[in-house]
C-alpha cells in the first residue's frame, strides 16, 4: 500500500510487491522482513509465511490517484527484481510509473543483475507500453461503468451522464 515514510530520501512507499528472499549479508538486519513479521496476517502478509514474495494486483494504480507530487519508494518491503517476480508483473509496475509524470519513484533492489537485464531487454519497452496501453483502456472501461448506471424502478433501463467530453470520444 501507499503511505507516508520517515525515510529522508523519499515521501511515500508504494508496496505493489511484498517479500524477499536472504541474497547476501546485508540480508541478515532486513527491515522489510522485521515488519512483515510483525504485520502477519493482516496488511496483506501470510499468516504463517509472511515475507514469502507476494504480488499486489490491486495496488498498482494507486500512484495513479496521488495528484500531489510525491518521491515514492517503490517495493521498500520486498524486491522488485526477485526471481519471483513475473517480468509481466513488471511491466505493469513500470507501466504506472511512466504514466505518473509528476512524481519521482526510487527503485532499490540487491538483484542488480536482473534488474540490468530487464532494463537492457530491447523489447521492455514495447511490453511497458502494451501495459501502458492496457491500464488506460481499464481506465476508460471504469469511468464507462460508473457513467452507466440502472434506473431504480426501471429493470433493463439505464441511464448516463456521457457526453462529448467523455474521454473514450476524446481520442
Amino acid at each position: 500500500e501507499m503511505a507516508q515514510t520517515k525515510i529522508e530520501w523519499a515521501t511515500h512507499s508504494w508496496n505493489p510487491v511484498t517479500g524477499c528472499s536472504p541474497v547476501s549479508d546485508g540480508c541478515i538486519n532486513c527491515y522489510a522482513k522485521r515488519m512483515a513479521n510483525r504485520l502477519k496476517g493482516r496488511c496483506g502478509y501470510d499468516k504463517d509465511n509472511p515475507f514469502k514474495v507476494t504480488l499486489h494486483p490491486d495496488r498498482l494504480e494507486q500512484p495513479l490517484r496521488w495528484k500531489k507530487p510525491r518521491m515514492i519508494f517503490v517495493c521498500s518491503m520486498g524486491d522488485l527484481f526477485h526471481e519471483d517476480v513475473p517480468d509481466d508483473f513488471i511491466d505493469q509496475i513500470f507501466a504506472v510509473m511512466a504514466l505518473c509524470t509528476g512524481h519521482a519513484f526510487l527503485t532499490l533492489t540487491k538483484r542488480p543483475e536482473r534488474m540490468r537485464g530487464y532494463i537492457c531487454d530491447w523489447q521492455t519497452p514495447f511490453r511497458i507500453a502494451k501495459a501502458i496501453d492496457a491500464l488506460i483502456v481499464d481506465e476508460q472501461i471504469k469511468q464507462l461503468r460508473e457513467e452507466i448506471r440502472p434506473i431504480s424502478g426501471y429493470p433493463g433501463y439505464f441511464i448516463s451522464n456521457m457526453g462529448t467530453n467523455s474521454p473514450i470520444f476524446n481520442t
